[in-house]
C-alpha cells in the first residue's frame, strides 16, 4: 500500500468517513515504527506527493 512505502510508517488502514458535502470523505489510521516522530500534515504531503507521481506515469 502507499502509505506502508513511508519509512516512518509500520502498518496503516484507510477507510471511509461520513462527509456532508461529497458524502464521504478518506481518513487514514497510522502506526508509526518504533522511535519514530513525524506530522500529520507531513504524512498528507508526501502521501499527495505520492499519488501525484503516480498518476503522471
Amino acid at each position: 500500500m502507499l502509505k506502508e512505502r513511508h519509512p516512518a510508517v509500520a502498518t496503516a488502514c484507510c477507510f471511509a468517513t461520513p462527509d456532508k458535502v461529497t458524502g464521504e470523505a478518506v481518513a487514514a489510521a497510522v502506526i508509526l515504527k518504533p522511535d519514530v516522530k513525524t506530522s500529520d500534515a507531513h504524512l498528507l504531503v508526501w502521501v499527495k506527493s505520492q499519488i501525484l507521481a503516480e498518476a503522471q506515469t
